[in-house]
């Protein structure tokens, strides 16, 4: 089992085919409605979390789990602290510390999110797991180019570009939720590219596998050229 900390609000958790079989469980055992095994993995992971990556909080911190398979057997995890409990933080966008947890105080029951598709697979009917990111591949850099040209002033948020397997993906984040305005992008993107998995896991799958061509401010970067 690995765990990597994204964020102070948000973990990775990565499951080989013999964590699956050490802890006795399947994808189907990992979304709704769950089950003891799973329980007691998720309540591992949590521990092990906190332990050594500071991953803190408390029985009243609310979680939300996003699962989906990976084509070589493995399952990823992503696990967020629920949004409402990071606003007490205020425009400093840091946390707010909560209690310690103790070791025998159960983990949180997450609520739990899946995607049915392997990362990976073309899910252009797939269904948005997160609002606010946005995925869609493009045939060339020029296509993105064209996008960004589009988008530039009025979207805000992060944007990043990444090549994998001759296709380049442009991933946007937009921190602000409009609908109205977010469904224009989809507009605008959709004229270019097509659409991808709309989450946090298929970001990090790109991140892992994919090769960075711009980690950061991609629209604005590319829409100075095109």
């Amino acid at each position: 089992m690995k765990i990597d900390k994204i964020s102070e609000f948000q973990i990775k958790v990565t499951l080989d085919k013999d964590d699956l079989q050490d802890f006795d469980v399947n994808y189907g055992d990992l979304i709704p409605p769950g089950n003891y095994k799973s329980r007691k993995l998720f309540q591992k992971i949590m521990m092990e979390a906190m332990n050594t990556h500071g991953f803190n909080m408390d029985t009243s911190t609310r979680l939300l789990m996003e699962t989906v398979p990976i084509q070589d057997g493995r399952i990823v995890i992503v696990v967020s602290k629920a949004a409402e409990h990071t606003a007490a933080a205020g425009n400093s966008g840091h946390v707010v510390p909560p209690t310690q947890h103790q070791s025998s105080t159960p983990a949180p029951k997450p609520e739990r999110r899946h995607v049915n598709k392997p990362a990976g697979t073309n899910a252009a009917s797939e269904q948005h797991v997160d609002g606010s990111i946005f995925i869609h591949s493009f045939k060339s850099l020029d296509e993105v180019g064209a996008v960004s040209a589009r988008l530039k002033g009025s979207f805000r948020g992060e944007s990043s570009v990444y090549k994998n397997k001759n296709k380049y993906y442009l991933v946007l984040q937009n921190h602000k939720e409009d609908g109205q305005q977010n469904i224009e992008f989809e507009s605008v993107l959709l004229e270019y590219g097509q659409k991808q998995p709309q989450n946090i896991v298929y970001k990090l799958h790109l991140a892992e596998y994919g090769e960075v061509i711009l980690s950061d401010g991609a629209v604005e970067k590319l829409a100075e050229v095109y």
